[in-house]
């Protein structure tokens, strides 16, 4: 049986911050399935609380379809400054060097950060008027292995709020104890019980999500890649560059090779939408390889990865451009070098994260994720490569490294980027209940506990207090493998 103290043992929880209490779309609609039961109160207490205020620092709450006892939440804390520059070009170059002088830096796509401060109009200057009718400039800053960097921008062209912030994971019983304490509602033990019953039932009625999986081919994929069967317009998804009506005519190698390439389509639960796809291979050992996963939720990258494992596929271990490792239907992480034959006579060819190596040989052509099989394009252009012309470095004969756009590093995998790594004692809070006095603060005779001075709590004895350092990377950043660091390769097409 749960007690209400060990509530605050879960990560996150301890940290209190006033906040208004929001739900996922998702999690309030269980909770609003278990309510409609008629036996259940603190379903309905909960959905009482959405727009209160709460002295808690867990918001944002949704569940994880495949973990039926837990639930993924946001810091307010974090909400509140986190920003992502999703939109490259969208900074102010001479306004950045003006005011920010040494500190400017040009962020890469999709770096995570905050919005340190806002830049007042007046210390923008003359000509920035229409930019604060409806916006304002803000300074962006971030850290990588270059250190601190800061740029301005236009607020509007930075992703913030939620969205921005990576969810942390608990269980829903400790979870709901401690947003019920918080908010002065008296509950049993039982009463939580029951509740973590119906939620578990109701996680499991969803599992029928594997359901939803279905695999397309022919023309049904480029109709699965167009935006407007999307469910939303956000995650990996979302940000897919092949999404657009003009992407339509790039499809043709996927099309016209049923036999070796089609498609996992995760249908949303909204009538005739998707919320997440992956190219499935048939490579020439016979094995069914699943490419990139691409979502709107980031949690159902776990439901492709589960689909595959039932159905004997390879997938990707970490959804990224990299070419390798997969996991087997076994369960285990290999290096593997695959062919997938092709044939066709194709004037555009679309963006591939992994099978990116083509050898145009009409009906005897190949894709393939390794280059030592021979390859006489790379298909990493946004823009849908030409395969009839030459045009690959203009001359140069180097090229911008496909895998890292010409950076020379990658975000680091291990810590996403941030160069730190949550204790797995204290889930990066730096805090713990005090074991002295069960959190209360009180010793037994009811005089302040010693241990904690009447705090309830005490610096993890794991992590001291302090981040821990990542150890695989220089400030949330690795070596790109595939160009050595120097952000360039030569170019394949003429050596």
């Amino acid at each position: 049986m749960l007690r209400y103290e060990d509530m605050f043992q879960s990560v996150g929880i301890s940290a209190m911050l006033e906040a208004k209490i929001a739900f996922a779309e998702d999690f309030e609609e269980v909770l609003d399935r278990i309510r409609r039961t008629g036996s259940d109160r603190v379903s309905k207490e909960l959905l009482d609380l959405v727009g209160k205020e709460v002295d808690v620092n867990t918001n944002y709450i949704g569940i994880i379809r495949s973990k039926e006892d837990m639930v993924a939440f946001k810091p307010d804390d974090k909400i509140a400054k986190a920003a992502t520059a999703r939109q490259p070009g969208a900074h102010y170059d001479r306004l950045s060097e003006r005011i920010l002088g040494k500190a400017y830096r040009i962020p890469s796509p999709g770096q995570s950060g905050i919005i340190e401060r806002s830049i007042p109009q007046e210390e923008a200057g003359d000509g920035w008027g229409h930019v604060y009718g409806n916006s304002e400039l803000v300074v962006f800053m971030w850290r990588d292995a270059k250190g601190e960097g800061r740029c301005i921008f236009d607020r509007r062209s930075l992703e913030s709020g939620p969205a921005s912030v990576k969810p942390v994971e608990v269980s829903v019983g400790r979870l709901v104890r401690g947003l019920l304490s918080k908010a002065g509602i008296e509950f049993s033990d039982s009463e939580i019980e029951q509740f973590v019953y119906r939620y578990k039932a109701e996680i499991a009625k969803m599992k029928d999500v594997m359901k939803r999986f279905r695999i397309v081919s022919g023309p049904e994929i480029r109709k699965a890649y167009h935006q407007e069967s999307y469910e939303a317009i956000v995650g990996t998804l979302g940000n897919s560059c092949m999404r657009y009506p003009d992407c339509q005519g790039y499809f043709g190698i996927y099309v016209e090779n049923p036999d070796v390439c089609s498609l996992v389509v995760l249908d949303s639960e909204k009538e005739g939408k998707i919320c997440g796809r992956a190219l499935l291979w048939t490579d020439t050992e016979g094995r069914k390889i699943m490419d990139r996963i691409y979502v709107n939720r980031r949690e159902d990258e776990e439901l492709f990865k589960e689909f595959a494992r039932n159905s004997g596929f390879w997938h990707k271990e970490s959804q990224n451009m990299d070419e390798n490792p997969f996991v087997s239907p076994e369960g285990s992480a290999e290096k593997i070098s695959s062919i997938v034959k092709v044939k066709g006579y194709f004037s555009y060819y679309p963006y591939l994260d992994t099978f990116k190596y083509y050898r145009d040989r009409g009906d005897n052509s190949h894709l393939t994720n390794d280059e030592r099989n021979g390859f006489d394009y790379v298909l990493t252009s946004t823009e849908g490569t030409n395969g009839d012309e030459c045009e690959m470095c203009g001359g140069g004969q180097t090229l911008e490294c496909p895998e890292c756009y010409g950076r020379g590093d990658h975000r680091c995998d291990r810590c996403d980027g941030t160069g730190e790594l949550d204790c797995d004692s204290c889930g990066g809070v730096r805090e713990r209940e005090c074991d002295d006095c069960d959190g209360s603060g009180k010793g037994e005779d009811g005089s302040e506990c010693s241990g904690c001075s009447g705090t309830g709590i005490h610096t993890c004895e794991e992590c001291g207090g302090e981040p821990i350092d990542c150890g695989e990377c220089s400030g949330g950043r690795v070596e790109c493998e595939f160009c050595g660091g120097a952000g360039e390769v030569s170019c394949p097409e003429c050596g």
